[in-house]
């Protein structure tokens, strides 16, 4: 068995397998490692990706994991009124969907290692030579060029190399989903999502249409509020209360946390690299992460492809970082900036915004320029807000 390779990928998501087909795709030797037994499960996500995510990743769509394409959004204030707008998107069957990215890298000449937990980096002369973990119960270790975490937000290699750090209380969520079945769909090609401090404090409620009376029907609350309930009060009160779901019946469960934090100030270390979730590449207003991670593996599988090949240094892989950052990093803290402010919102506050929105209309807004407008929008009622905002306006 191979124990030594160009890029080592730790993590086998959206973030992990993107980063390994590009790398390989680049020429190079590529090992993906997962503590999973199964790639994909258990599925932990909302399953909602934007087609601009899917466009740049590149992927084309196929109906092997796509289980709903969706035209439109309803975001439903407190009183009910609901700011409607075009949004092209997928709802996907992510168990499937993270298989067929791992099988796109297998392809292009990753290999993948299933139930194999990274537990520890090799250092060697104050350098990282590698990544020693437990496969089916015996230590077994990898040397490699580039390592790259993509093992979440909670990335043991983001803390070995002093990258990250646990998640604060206020910059993560707890997240509930039901995947429910006999949803009465008010339209199957539009996603709703419900804020509130009744419906979900800090957070919001959702219903993802999977299919005509299929959904996936969640929520997310702070966990840095002191909640009097926990995420299942919330969302069982949700489905009992919402005309849609008083019919419907649950057929899974899923439940984990969600980081809202801002992204990292340091994603390179030497021969490291932090992407995705590990790297909080994250639209913290409303908790997606995945088409970022599609974005932003693909751009770190280049450069470490490339660089892997020559001569690795901190500099040669800082070129992925300046990527991502140019292209994402300010609607990125926008984003961080404005969940900050909203997630301190009353339900007057929300009202009031709903119809300061509607009575601006809503024919230019979409999922793209959403957060802008929403940020111009607060500058307008609260100048007081500019020092935060302008920076990435």
């Amino acid at each position: 068995m191979k124990l030594e390779y160009d890029v080592i990928v730790v993590g086998s998501g959206p973030a992990g397998s993107s980063t390994a087909r590009r790398a390989a795709a680049e020429g190079a030797s590529v090992l993906v490692l997962d503590k999973r037994a199964e790639i994909g499960a258990p599925v932990q996500c909302g399953e909602a990706l934007g087609k601009v995510g899917m466009e740049e990743a590149p992927l084309k769509p196929s109906k092997r994991w796509i289980a709903q394409e969706l035209d439109s959004s309803c975001l439903v204030a407190p009183n009910g009124k609901q700011v409607c707008f075009k949004n092209q998107a997928y709802i996907l069957e992510r168990k499937i969907f993270d298989k067929f990215l791992a099988i796109e890298a297998a392809r292009a000449g990753a290999e993948y290692r299933v139930k194999t937990r990274v537990t520890d980096l090799i250092k060697e002369d104050g350098r990282v030579r590698g990544v020693r973990a437990q496969s089916f119960g015996e230590e077994v270790e990898y040397a490699g060029k580039v390592i790259v975490g993509a093992d979440g937000y909670e990335s043991r290699v983001g803390r070995v190399m002093g990258m990250s750090k646990a998640l604060k209380f206020k910059d993560a969520a707890a997240g509930l989903q039901y995947e429910m079945v006999n949803v009465e769909l008010e339209s199957p090609t539009t996603e709703y999502i419900y804020f509130g401090n009744r419906v979900a404090p800090g957070g919001y409620a959702w219903i993802f249409p999977k299919g005509e009376d299929v959904a996936n029907v969640g929520i997310g609350i702070t966990v840095g509020k002191d909640q009097p309930h926990n995420a299942k009060y919330y969302l069982d009160r949700f489905v009992q209360e919402n005309e849609m779901c008083r019919k419907a019946t649950p057929v899974n469960v899923v439940a984990g946390g969600i980081p809202l934090s801002a992204p990292l100030e340091q994603t390179v270390k030497e021969n490291v690299m932090l992407v995705g979730d590990a790297a909080r590449q994250i639209y913290s207003l409303a908790g997606a992460g995945m088409g970022y991670s599609l974005m932003c593996g693909r751009m770190a599988g280049e450069v470490a492809g490339r660089v892997s090949q020559g001569e690795v240094t901190e500099d040669a892989l800082m070129e992925y970082d300046r990527r991502w950052r140019e292209k994402y990093g300010n609607e990125l803290m926008l984003a961080y900036q404005m969940k900050e402010i909203v997630t301190g919102f009353t339900d007057e506050d929300l009202n009031n915004l709903a119809d300061v929105i509607l009575d601006l209309g809503v024919e230019n807004l979409s999922s793209m320029n959403i957060t802008q407008v929403l940020a111009e929008i607060l500058l307008k009622l609260n100048p007081s807000l500019l020092e935060r905002l302008e920076a990435f306006l």
